[in-house]
Formats: C-alpha cells, structure tokens, sequence
C-alpha cells in the first residue's frame, strides 16, 4: 500500500551478537538474546535510502531512532515538502513520521474523523 507523499518506510531489527563481557544487559533485548539494533529506511521499490546500527537492542525503536542521523535531521532533510515517513506503532507521531492509528476497540467514526483531521493540519 502507497501513501500520499510517503518518502520511504521505517523499521528496526535485531543483529545477533555473542554476548559481550561488559554490558550484555544493555545488548538483550526483550527476546532474551544479544544484539545491536539495525535500523533502516527504503523506499517502495526496496531500495535502503538510510541504515544506523550499533545501538544496544534494549533500546526502544523510538529511542534508536531519535538518537539515529535521520532522526535527528528528518525535519530540516524534509524542510519546505510535504513528505514523510511511515513506520509502525513504536515510533512516534510527528509531522514528519506517520504510524498507524492506534485502535483500543474504542475506535468509532467520531475518533477516526478526528484522528483523520489532525493528520491533515500536520
């Protein structure tokens, strides 16, 4: 599925790794393993426009991403367009990142209109 002005797709994976001798609790992730966070943006066509690595896998995608080169720079890389990027519901709503709507089996048409009316003045 394509979105309007949709630049490229966002997502974090784990590298496994032999555990290290110093901080192997900052390296395993929630799957109990060891590991640095791979994360990369591509575009429709699987073509990788930007990849960070190295971060701890017990960071938090949203976290690895704020501390990533294109997280930090998306707003001035993406300055005076209407592009942005997708990602999944670890990441952060921004006007330059959109994620999926969050349904808690409280979604109706009210919500969704309202929801849908905030993403349009971002």
């Amino acid at each position: 599925m394509f979105f309007v002005n949709e630049i490229g797709a966002l997502d974090t994976t784990f590298i496994k790794i032999p555990n290290p001798r110093r901080f192997c609790r900052a390296y395993t992730n929630r799957k109990k393993f060891c590991a640095v966070s791979l994360q990369a943006v591509c575009l429709a066509n699987r073509e990788f426009i930007d990849c960070s690595t190295g971060y701890p896998s017990s960071m938090h995608d949203a976290t690895v991403f704020a501390h990533s080169r294109i997280g930090r720079n998306v707003n001035a890389l993406l300055a005076n367009t209407s592009y942005h990027l997708i990602g999944d519901g670890a990441y952060p709503l921004t006007i330059r990142l959109m994620k999926p709507y969050k349904d808690n089996g409280m979604l109706d048409e009210v919500r969704l209109s309202k929801y849908c009316t905030y993403l349009e003045i971002i």
